[in-house]
């Protein structure tokens, strides 16, 4: 029940415990910083417990919070499947597509340009369909904060949804598991945003396949960093669209007004059918990018190697 015939953990068991593992330490991360900071603020008198209302510079200390507690969670994110990949499974980094600079250059700088092209047409279609409203904002020294924020978003969600989640679900032997589990887990983990829809759970489940097969086709998952990077920074904090349901603070606005299908509501435009268009195109342009790779063939087959080489059991 517990292990396969190879006598290690069933990946099912394996997923379960490091999500639970995760999800527990950021809850009890959440809690022990609220509950520090509610202490010191209503010690201070500038929060007001029967209301719920900051005053003085409590609304400050809020955002402070809000952003600690935003790198927390990433830390913890990349922390914990690294120490269960390494530690418990006994196995090199390598094998979770973490392979050092090798894909960096080009890979990397593919991913970020192909996620900028794709928003950017999902930008144009929402504004050209009337489906939302575009205003000047311009820079705030906020959005470098923001920018350190999503590039630990792009590492954290990659390394554990593509990097972790894939090497575990490699053990399966099933192309296809690796591909549809790993983009549910990815879609699930959205479940709770502001603003969900099943569209949006359609969506980021695609995206969440698209990921795993740059990860498959390239061998590493430099280009999924680079396209959840610059996607989620351009969304928020150049065109100025909710992010998974997470409002930013951008150099445009681009109010969504009236919910549809195509500016996807409070969820922003990952809840809408831009993005359902561009995440085809985007699927089309990688097989193409990694024609004559190879790595597809090879993805199941390299964890038993990698089996093989640690030479023990977990």
């Amino acid at each position: 029940m517990f292990k396969n015939k190879r006598g290690f953990v069933r990946a099912g068991w394996h997923l379960a415990g490091a999500m639970g593992a995760l999800y527990g330490l950021i809850f009890l991360l959440n809690f022990l910083a609220s509950f520090a900071a509610i202490a010191w603020l209503t010690a201070t008198g500038e929060y007001d417990p029967a209301t719920g209302a900051l005053t003085g510079r409590g609304a400050q200390l809020n955002d402070i919070l809000f952003y600690m507690l935003m790198f927390l969670q990433e830390a913890a994110m990349i922390a914990v499947p690294l120490l269960a990949w390494n530690k418990l499974c006994r196995q090199p980094l390598a094998a979770m597509g973490l392979p050092g600079p090798r894909g960096f250059g080009r890979d990397f700088w593919m991913g970020i340009g192909l996620a900028f092209a794709s928003i950017t047409v999902v930008f144009a279609g929402i504004v050209l369909t009337g489906s939302g409203q575009v205003a000047y904002k311009g820079f705030s020294p906020d959005l470098l904060l923001w920018l350190a924020l999503f590039i630990a978003v792009g590492f954290a969600e990659e390394i554990l949804g593509r990097g972790y989640v894939m090497a575990i679900l490699r053990r399966t032997g099933s192309l296809a598991a690796v591909y549809v589990v790993s983009g549910l887990i990815f879609a699930l983990m959205h479940g709770g945003n502001n603003g969900f829809s099943p569209l949006a759970f359609a969506n980021i489940f695609l995206v969440g396949v698209l990921f795993a097969d740059m990860y498959i086709q390239t061998g590493t998952i430099w280009m999924s960093i680079g396209y959840h990077i610059l996607w989620n920074y351009a969304q928020g904090c150049i065109y100025g669209f909710s992010v998974s349901g997470l409002d930013t603070q951008g150099i445009l606005v681009t109010a969504a007004g009236e919910a549809n299908l195509l500016n996807g509501g409070a969820f922003g435009p990952e809840g809408g059918l831009f993005v359902t268009l561009v995440i085809a195109l985007g699927a089309m342009f990688v097989r193409w990018y990694c024609r004559g790779r190879g790595q597809a063939q090879g993805f199941i087959r390299r964890d038993y190697t990698f089996t093989q080489a640690a030479g023990r059991q977990e």
